[in-house]
């Protein structure tokens, strides 16, 4: 099941310690995604919002640098329909801005490689790990100052703006990316910059950083059997699994197996990728004309 975004609460801004931050509505399971940005030349660290859910730090810059923009982010899974307000802390803070987004159809154990995510100076992340088709990325950039105006004209490749807020304390500019069957090969690495060398007219105080949720994997089979030109059944032949992306362009090994050696059966259980062609190619030593190049449908492991 792919990630699918299911909408953000309001936009919070203030200068007190606190905050408090409303999630959209949704279903019972949606994963949330808390974003906060504040403003101090300190170092000013946040703390998770406490309740009923347990929150997950993703990434937190907490540490004062060349710039006075500071970012934060953390999920949690819903166990409620309804929308709702969450409490996060700051120290040292001069103002601050924050949003939650909601999710559907993330991997339910790991929903987000902590590991994998990224935060930048300014505009550029660097490179993130994109895990599986289905997955959707998140890309958040917010710049110190007032009245600093995103250009939609400069979204990152792939990217959907959700929200372009230039308001008190710093303009706050989130996007989504869902990775679907054109972006083959999985895993591979995406590199994520905003190139547009001014965010607003403070380029330089801008803080970044990116995400990636994971979908929810079923799997299938893949199974056979292995007979010879005639039709009869030959087992013991070394059987490979392929498989071609949507687009047709490209082929990849996937998996390696031996059929049975009375039998000539042979199975594999894939991630359940509905976009790809699935092809069994089978040989043994001694035996040219024995094969198994079958396309198959995918059937539920």
């Amino acid at each position: 099941m792919a990630v699918s975004f299911v909408g953000n609460g309001a936009i919070a801004r203030g200068t007190d310690n606190s905050v408090e931050v409303s999630s959209p509505a949704g279903s019972v399971g949606d994963l949330l995604i808390a974003f906060m940005f504040h403003d101090d030349w300190s170092d000013g660290a946040f703390s998770n919002s406490d309740g009923a859910l347990t929150w997950t730090t993703i990434i937190a810059h907490d540490t004062a640098t060349a710039d006075d923009s500071r970012g934060y982010t953390a999920w949690a899974v819903e166990d409620q329909t309804g929308a709702r307000e969450f409490t996060f802390g700051f120290t040292n803070v001069e103002g601050w801005v924050a949003m939650i987004l909601r999710f559907s159809g993330q991997h339910g154990s790991v929903p987000i490689d902590v590991s994998e995510s990224i935060i930048g100076s300014f505009t550029a992340v660097g490179e993130v790990v994109i895990p599986e088709r289905g997955a959707m990325g998140i890309y958040a950039v917010m710049s110190d100052g007032t009245s600093q105006t995103y250009l939609d004209s400069l979204t990152p490749k792939g990217h959907t703006l959700i929200i372009n807020d230039d308001g008190f304390y710093g303009t706050l500019a989130l996007f989504r990316r869902a990775f679907g069957a054109d972006d083959y090969p999985y895993p591979h690495k995406e590199h994520m910059s905003i190139e547009i060398g001014e965010f607003g007219n403070h380029n330089t105080t801008c803080t970044s950083f990116y995400c990636v949720i994971a979908p929810t994997i079923s799997n299938a089979t893949i199974s056979g059997v292995t007979k010879d030109n005639d039709g009869s059944v030959l087992g013991s032949c070394e059987t490979y699994l392929m498989k071609e992306n949507a687009a047709g362009d490209e082929v990849m090994f996937v998996a390696k197996t031996t059929s049975h050696s009375g039998t000539g059966a042979y199975s594999f259980t894939v991630a359940n990728d509905t976009d790809a062609l699935f092809f069994v190619y089978s040989f043994k030593d001694g035996s040219p004309n024995v094969f198994d190049c079958t396309d198959h449908v995918l059937a539920p492991a």
